[in-house]
């Protein structure tokens, strides 16, 4: 499972993680190769590309919570990782690990000197081998920020081997002193925070869109002022973009010729391995906007098949084919200056502690 892990890795980091690419990704469709492709409209009268385009980025630009007054966002996450191995065409070994992950996140008073933040998530994790459920995750965690303190609960059961065995229970209540933390402090720490994949919308601004808009397939769709934008995009342009998103978390200005040269290794094997092996049966990027030019939404939808011929060795001395899909979504809904307010538990019983050095 090593070398397909190696593979995947980049991948779900990319399509998941909490870095500016993750929705970035996509140039050109089936039907747009080397250019830009349509615009379809699909109710409210014409929408050109140019217009959806403008839209998007007004968006992206607009959707700073440390402009905004109070800010919710709501993030979910299913993921499925379903490898098998074949020997001469017949099934040796299959492995399923689904991932799905719930994260909320409310915050008052960003232009206050007194803001309020809450976090919660609920990670799920399972896996089973051929068949049988060998490993389960269950992890709800919360972070709140009231009058300088911040507080962490995280509740977590966890099992390992068949459902006959017992969980591990575990419990964390923790509270720090963080001192006087303003408003559009404590916006620019959620625009940095990660729980089960949990992003801002302001993570997502980045030279990709600006490649994404030129060359993806759109179909936009009006209601009023609202518009939903989907790019959809073809194998080439993931790849591209793959490469484009790779090269900027590998390089840095501080490398030495030796780093770059061995990164650069990394990334060109890397992308002639997907060229290779990948059949990317779908990628698709919703996003849409209020009459405000506030996000909505952000949402991915993939479905990715790789199919990897190895050598013989001491496990499969006949070699083996081994073909995994990496199918899911990951969902996020941002709203904006909407009036709420956040109910505090009792925090009388956590401990004082270190959670953030």
């Amino acid at each position: 499972m090593k070398r397909k892990r190696m593979l995947w890795l980049p991948l779900l980091a990319l399509l998941l993680g909490g870095c500016s690419v993750d929705f970035d990704f996509g140039p050109t469709s089936k039907d747009s190769e080397g250019g830009g492709g349509g615009t379809t409209s699909q109710t409210g009268g014409a929408v050109s590309r140019d217009e959806a385009n403008s839209r998007v980025t007004a968006a992206f630009t607009n959707s700073d919570i440390a402009d905004a007054t109070t800010y919710q966002q709501t993030t979910l996450q299913e993921v499925t990782d379903d490898t098998k191995e074949y020997v001469n065409d017949a099934l040796k070994y299959h492995v399923v690990e689904n991932t799905n992950s719930n994260v909320v996140v409310k915050a008052t008073g960003l232009q206050t000197d007194d803001p309020v933040a809450k976090v919660t998530g609920e990670l799920l994790e399972d896996m089973t081998e051929d068949g049988v459920e060998t490993y389960k995750l269950i992890d709800n965690r919360e972070f709140y920020y009231a009058s300088e303190w911040i507080y962490y609960h995280n509740a977590t059961r966890k099992r390992y081997g068949n459902p006959e065995e017992p969980f591990i229970d575990t419990e964390v209540k923790l509270k720090q002193h963080m001192g006087p933390t303003n408003g559009q402090q404590l916006a620019k720490g959620l625009e940095g925070f990660d729980l089960g994949d949990a992003p801002v919308p302001t993570m997502f601004i980045g030279s990709e869109l600006d490649v994404l808009q030129q060359t993806a397939n759109i179909t936009a769709t009006k209601n009023g002022r609202n518009i939903t934008v989907i790019y959809s995009i073809n194998k080439d342009a993931f790849i591209a973009m793959m490469e484009s998103g790779l090269r900027g978390i590998l390089f840095s200005e501080e490398m030495t010729s030796e780093e770059r040269a061995e990164a650069e290794e990394f990334l060109q094997w890397y992308v002639a391995l997907l060229e290779e092996v990948l059949d990317l049966r779908e990628y698709k990027i919703t996003i849409g906007a209020d009459g405000n030019d506030h996000l909505t939404q952000v949402r991915a939808d993939f479905e990715l098949i790789t199919t990897m011929v190895y050598e013989p060795s001491e496990t499969y001395p006949e070699g083996y084919t081994q073909v995994g899909k990496l199918s899911g979504f990951l969902d996020m809904k941002p709203k904006f200056n909407e009036e709420f307010t956040i109910t505090l538990p009792d925090f009388s019983d956590y401990e004082e502690g270190i959670i953030f050095e």
